[in-house]
């Protein structure tokens, strides 16, 4: 849950950045991508902490359902929702040719529209992936 809340742009210029590289061969677009990579980890652990004292402070016991994720457990679920990101930076980076025809300032609204016509993507990626690593969270 707490990806959604602002990783998702975090992850896709991760993505689109090291394909990039791998398109081009030019390395700079591995710094875009460190920096992506770190932005997104730091925004998610602070969305995590900022959930867990918001339970904690409204709850003595909350219902297991709502809990945020133990500690050691954050790696998998960043790295679950990474993953699930590189489908939707493949849209992306399909729409980047039509972005060139709008105005510089309508570009940022362009990717968003993009992105949120697209982000059902993300969210079957996510539910295949936690499928798939069902067994180390359990």
């Amino acid at each position: 849950m707490p990806f959604y809340l602002g990783l998702l742009p975090f992850v896709s210029v991760f993505w689109c950045a090291i394909i990039g590289t791998v398109l081009t061969r030019e390395p700079l677009f591995l710094v875009y991508a460190g920096f992506a990579g770190l932005a997104a980890a730091a925004i998610y652990l602070a969305q995590w902490g900022i959930w867990a004292l918001f339970l904690k402070l409204l709850w003595s016991d909350p219902p297991r359902w709502l809990r945020a994720a133990p500690w050691h457990r954050q790696p998998i679920h960043f790295g679950v929702g990474l993953m699930a990101a590189l489908p939707l930076a493949l849209i992306l980076m399909a729409h980047a040719p039509a972005q060139q025809i709008y105005p510089r300032r309508a570009a940022a609204e362009f990717l968003t529209t993009v992105m949120l016509r697209y982000s059902w993507v993300w969210v079957g990626a996510v539910a295949a992936l936690y499928n798939l690593v069902k067994r180390w969270l359990d």
